[in-house]
């Protein structure tokens, strides 16, 4: 009987190992869930390990996937962070479980009880528990904020970090 049992875990021992050790974990937080997305109107398409869905009703979003508005309006919810508002033909990644990609378009977001960030290519808008805010991103890649309540943080990657109070905008 012992010495079955050590056959057995020497044969465990004696396997090959992954080919990433970081591999169980990647795919264990790619599959948990980033937040939720509802069509309000139009077309709205969710990209996905390359594939691309229509979303009809509501679908749960996850790390990784590509979002794009076409001529309608979703809603993004971002659990205990914020609820954005994707207006027409607006493009965004979900970089993270708190924060968002803006490649083009407008998002009009409202913070809950945690803050959020927005990133862009031009910098990064992170948002205080209770703030409603809009940032866009036009073609050429510029970025507008507009603070309608609150206090929010804009770290400009050329005019440096920014602190918006209510009513202001950059």
């Amino acid at each position: 009987q012992n010495h079955s049992v050590f056959s057995f875990f020497f044969l465990l021992m004696h396997r090959r190992p992954p080919r990433s050790t970081l591999f169980p974990y990647t795919t264990l937080f790619r599959s948990l869930s980033a937040g939720e997305i509802s069509t309000k109107f139009g077309l709205v398409e969710i990209i996905r390990n390359g594939k691309t869905s229509i979303v009809s009703d509501k679908m749960t979003l996850r790390v990784g996937d590509v979002i794009r508005v076409g001529n309608g309006e979703a809603e993004i919810m971002l659990p205990k962070r914020f609820v954005s508002s994707a207006k027409k033909r607006t493009e965004l990644r979900v970089v993270d479980r708190d924060e968002l990609f803006l490649e083009r378009g407008v998002l009009v977001s409202e913070a809950k009880k945690r803050a959020g960030e927005i990133s862009t290519s031009r910098g990064l808008v992170k948002s205080l528990p209770g703030a409603a805010f809009e940032v866009s991103v036009s073609e050429s890649g510029e970025m507008r904020v507009v603070l309608k309540k609150n206090k929010l943080t804009v770290k400009d990657w050329l005019k440096g970090e920014i602190i918006l109070n209510e009513g202001e905008e950059i």
